[in-house]
């Protein structure tokens, strides 16, 4: 037994460190916005990044956090994939996603530290959406196929049952809660890829408990996957198979 995650939010620390790393990394912010910011945070990056109400986040540091990071923070691209066109539809609505819903809580932080001084100090920065699907599909899909699936007469010639659509509008991907905290799940995994006890006759030695699948994309700037890199390392795992290139299908 097991399962997969795929952009998963796992540590605060690990995950939201690797952001001002992303973007100096993928031509997001430039060498000096970078260097300012390391020497700033001396490395810290995340209690700036992404601000939680019981580790400080100095001055200093949150200026040069959000210099570092306006460039991909700004709304002029995808956060979620930094090579997708945003949607710029009126009204665009962004689908109740995990990791939309962690942007919401990261700006509900910043407005709090921006409050407490007294609202100058950290950058406003702007909340877009973008897509939430593949991009081959054509921008905006996402926005037009629920604005089309939720029309009453559409509904009805595909033969929604009325009542069962949740929270009454359809998404591509969404309509469920949400809970953030700043629990790392590291013990967890931990726990998870412990080795199971041993059978009868010594079956089950040396297998994990769980079999495992973390996967990141490239292109998703919030959750990257070098978050992702840090913690899977930090679990100190033995090395079957060493780093491989990817490839896609082209």
């Amino acid at each position: 037994k097991g399962f997969a995650v795929g952009n998963g939010y796992t540590d605060w620390q690990l995950d939201f460190n690797a952001n001002v790393h992303y973007g100096v990394g993928h031509a997001l912010t430039s060498r000096e916005d970078y260097e300012a910011a390391d020497q700033a945070c001396e490395g810290d990056f995340a209690r700036c990044f992404w601000p939680r109400p019981d580790v400080e986040c100095p001055l200093e540091c949150g200026k040069a956090v959000s210099a570092a990071t306006v460039g991909a923070m700004d709304g002029s691209i995808d956060i979620y994939d930094i090579y997708e066109n945003v949607c710029l539809e009126t009204g665009q609505e962004r689908a109740a996603t995990e990791e939309f819903v962690l942007m919401e809580h990261r700006q509900s932080a910043l407005q709090g530290l921006r409050a407490s001084r007294g609202g100058s100090q950290v950058a406003d920065e702007e909340l877009l959406g973008g897509t939430v699907i593949s991009p081959i599909f054509p921008t905006c899909i996402d926005t037009f196929s629920a604005k089309y699936l939720n029309l009453p007469e559409v509904q009805a010639a595909i033969h929604v049952r009325p009542g069962t659509v949740t929270n009454g509008t359809w998404s591509d991907c969404g309509n469920v809660k949400y809970d953030f905290n700043f629990e790392s799940e590291l013990p967890n995994y931990k726990e998870w890829t412990a080795e199971a006890p041993s059978g009868e006759g010594g079956e089950g030695e040396g297998q994990k408990k769980m079999d495992i699948l973390i996967y990141s994309g490239d292109a998703d700037f919030i959750v990257n996957f070098m978050g992702s890199e840090n913690w899977i390392t930090s679990l100190k795992l033995p090395v079957k198979n060493g780093w491989q290139k990817w490839r896609g299908g082209d």
